[in-house]
């Protein structure tokens, strides 16, 4: 039999034929359902291959089997003399049907997408979500409209004129901020470009904008040129520029013709719904204006030198022009920023002090100024440092709203909300100045310790981590990212952070303050005992069991600085130590009076210091009543924290203090077990009077065991010998009552 009558009989001419139209139909289904599917274009070219591929398959099971009403079966070889009779028609009735239909099929489709109505381009973008536009497009706005001012260069003929160079930039700054349409970024983060040869579109990548205005100041006697460009940051193009020669006396008129220029070219409004054009605020003494310049300079380093010259500069300016209100608010700044807190200062004038030298500066101020931004931001401050949440908040968002570019006031708002323990705004106010002045230092620092307070520990790392490569001789960044190794249990590590940091300021308070705690935690007293002392040499020698020297020495430092809240906490954390609850109880009563005191001078997180040696002493003189209540209130606020994101270790363990005072064995054991694991270390944890209740118990021993082994492995990677056991007791001087 020939080969063609043994493809007949066999069916494979059929099993072709009706395999090329439904081939015929699958294509041209595909070619318009992938694309609307949004298959991306190797789709089709698979389905091709596919089909091609398919083909010769089909013909050879066309060839090997045949379909019987018993199903598949192999087909047969059958003798030459019956083939004849045997030869099926080439196609037959039903093929040509099957087919024919699926081509008129294939045809039909094709031809209803042919001569289907074709929409409007703009309709068929119109059918994209909504959403995704919008965003894309506001982002994209935004991006347009963002603008950095790069410190004006000193031309001048003796090079001696930085600080006017640097004002002019920040006044030319400001003015701009107040552009509702505009994203200015803060000064901080553009003036960290100064000096340091950096491609410009490098800068404009790194702040994250689309515009540059630099420019340069020539100033000889009484005589300005400046020179101000505005430029493209992605391809350096210049769009604007202009120069301006001018008498001194008009350099006032200058910054706000700049701001109006930029404004113009960047096609953003100077004025919106009830807001009038920004206008520099002219000093009626240049001499005085120029002394304020240079203040300002000297405000913004945030060194205690340079804030005890700019203060004597701003009372020289003052003496000039006493109704100059920029003037007249700078040096209240000053003056809070010189006090002398651990934590918020840089001086050494008692807090009460200097809030008293400040007030009537700033009333003078919004005196002279009723809609002066820096005055209501830095009476902001003054509330804030008072820890008066309620008269800060609007102060400081009245600031804002008249000038929303102050990355100070942003920061100081962060911290408010920090202080009333709202987290994850705080962290969102943080994050939204990271955006606005993405290398503003106090800002990172700050959002370093909300991080961790939230228990991201290598978010928190990587914030300090970034100050450190931003600013590597800046101590900050080395002392945040000591704070959190130290809080992750990685002590030998946060010892080599701190030691980095004190080799950048030797007399840092901040890092004075972090290494007297790593080596109270690594059981190392007499090191402790030969720093300078940061409020812990009482601690030291409670550890030490010298209880009489701890009180004196903690009684010395409360009395010394009366309206000092962290030597007052410290005084009772001796107290409380030393099983002196009578007198922990007597100093609470005088210095906070009651529970609602203690809010009202922390707030937040700042509440829990103190619950836990008051309601310690509660317990251990038998006030069963007063214990109640301070459990009741230690409670909410865990219940509150907890809500606002709070997951850090040392939250763990007050969490745990709170429940064995409660009463709650195993879940104060649970939780301190959870807060070992986070990184709590702490050798006296075995004589801590707040789970007294727990001192007999073997698993409570066990835990503190297991976190005087983990100590101990930092002490050995230290070149230290192990710790001694640790012991379980807490003194108590005088019975319950």
């Amino acid at each position: 039999m020939s080969l063609f009558a043994e493809l007949k009989r066999r069916k494979v001419v059929r099993v072709a034929v009706v395999y090329a139209a439904t081939a015929f139909a699958v294509l041209q289904g595909a070619d318009i359902m992938l694309p609307r599917m949004g298959v991306p274009d190797w789709g089709m070219n698979l389905v091709v291959a596919l089909i091609v591929l398919g083909f010769p398959i089909a013909l050879v099971l066309g060839w090997a089997l045949e379909l019987t009403p018993d199903g598949l079966k192999r087909t047969e070889a059958i003798p030459s003399e019956t083939a004849n009779a045997a030869m099926p028609a080439l196609l037959g009735k039903r093929t040509v049907f099957a087919s024919a239909l699926l081509v008129v099929l294939g045809l039909g489709i094709g031809a209803g997408w042919f001569l289907r109505p074709v929409s409007d381009p703009g309709a068929a973008s119109a059918e994209a979500p909504a959403e995704a536009l919008a965003g894309e497009s506001a982002a994209q706005i935004a991006r347009e409209r963002s603008i950095a001012v790069l410190p004006f260069a000193d031309m001048s003929p003796n090079s001696d004129q930085e600080y006017f160079s640097d004002g002019l930039s920040e006044e030319i700054l400001n003015l701009l901020a107040q552009i509702r349409d505009l994203k200015v970024i803060g000064r901080t983060s553009s003036f960290a470009f100064k000096g340091r040869n950096e491609d410009l579109r490098t800068i404009g990548s790194t702040l994250g904008v689309a515009y540059l205005l630099e420019g340069s100041v020539r100033k000889a006697g009484d005589d300005l040129r400046i020179t101000a460009q505005l430029i493209q940051a992605d391809d350096g193009s210049h769009l604007w520029s202009q120069s301006y020669d001018r008498r001194l006396e008009n350099v006032f008129a200058i910054q706000t013709e700049i701001a109006g220029a930029i404004a113009e070219a960047l096609r953003v409004s100077l004025v919106g719904p009830e807001q009038a054009a920004p206008v520099a605020q002219a000093a009626a003494s240049l001499p005085a204006y120029d002394l304020y310049l240079q203040a300002r300079r000297l405000i913004q380093g945030r060194t205690r030198s340079g804030l005890g010259a700019a203060r004597e500069l701003l009372d020289e300016a003052l003496a000039l022009d006493p109704d100059y209100a920029p003037a007249q608010a700078a040096a209240a700044q000053v003056l809070l920023l010189l006090n002398n807190e651990v934590w918020r200062g840089y001086g050494d004038i008692p807090l009460d002090e200097a809030v008293a030298l400040a007030q009537p500066l700033l009333d003078r101020a919004l005196a002279l100024d009723p809609d002066l931004a820096e005055a209501h931001a830095v009476q902001g401050l003054l509330f804030l440092m008072q820890r008066d949440p309620a008269r800060a908040e609007p102060a400081l968002a009245r600031a804002l709203a008249l000038n929303p570019g102050q990355s100070d006031v942003l920061h100081w708002q962060a911290e408010l909300l920090g202080g009333a323990g709202r987290l994850r705004e705080q962290l969102a106010a943080q994050r939204r100045l990271a955006e606005l002045d993405p290398l503003y230092v106090a800002n990172l620092a700050t959002m370093s310790g909300a991080l961790l307070a939230s228990g991201e520990l290598a978010e928190a790392q990587a914030t300090a981590v970034r100050m450190q490569r931003a600013f590597p001789d800046n101590p900050q960044g080395f002392t945040r990212e000591a704070v959190v190794l130290y809080a992750s249990g990685r002590l030998a590590e946060a010892q080599a952070a701190v030691a980095r940091a004190l080799e950048l300021a030797s007399k840092d308070a901040f890092a004075q303050r972090m290494n007297a705690w790593l080596y109270i935690t690594l059981g190392d007293l007499e090191r402790v005992l030969s720093l300078p002392d940061t409020g812990l040499h009482a601690r030291a020698l409670v550890a030490k069991g010298l209880d009489g020297e701890a009180v004196a020495l903690a009684r010395g430092r409360a009395a010394a600085a009366p309206g000092d809240h962290v030597t007052a906490t410290d005084l009772l954390y001796t107290l409380s130590q030393t099983g002196r609850h009578e007198e922990a109880l007597a100093l609470y009563r005088e210095r906070w009076g009651d529970l609602d005191g203690i809010g009202a001078g922390f707030g937040g997180t700042g509440v829990l210091q103190l619950l836990a040696p008051i309601a310690a002493a509660q317990h251990a003189l038998g006030r069963h009543e007063a214990l109640a209540e301070t459990l009741a209130r230690w409670g909410e606020h865990l219940d509150f924290l907890r809500g606002q994101g709070f997951a850090s270790a040392s939250f763990l363990i007050t969490e745990a203090r709170y429940l064995a005072l409660a009463g709650e064995r195993a879940a104060a054991l649970a939780a301190l077990a959870v807060a070992i694991d986070r990184g709590t270390r702490n050798p006296l944890l075995g004589r801590d009077p707040a789970f007294v209740e727990l001192h007999d118990d073997p698993a409570f021993q066990a835990q503190v065991s297991r976190m005087i082994d983990l100590i101990n492995i930092e002490r050995d990677k230290l070149e230290m010998g192990p710790l001694p056991a640790p012991v379980y007791h807490s003194p108590v001087i005088g019975g319950a009552s």
